[in-house]
């Protein structure tokens, strides 16, 4: 936490660019993606905005694409359904 109601959050995902062994295997890995989150939760405690940035790395750590933006979500927890958000 950052500041009340204000929030930092780091994500890496892993993924793939060879669906050869699709749907059983990932294949071989793409490279890493590095997300970075600033929100802050509303007043209600279920809504956030914010700003991120992502960047997509390929496996020799090169970034291959960069991205900034705008968020603006519905806070979800284990016991959330579909039909909660619509």
């Amino acid at each position: 936490m950052t500041d009340k109601c204000k929030y930092k959050l780091n994500h890496f995902a892993w993924g793939s660019n060879d669906t050869t062994n699709a749907p059983y295997g990932i294949g071989n890995p793409a490279g890493p993606t590095h997300i970075v989150e600033e929100v802050t939760v509303g007043p209600d405690g279920k809504h956030f905005t914010g700003i991120f940035t992502l960047d997509a790395y390929d496996t020799s750590g090169n970034v291959v694409t960069h991205i900034v933006g705008a968020l603006k979500g519905t806070r979800i927890t284990v016991d959330t359904t579909v039909g909660d958000l619509l």
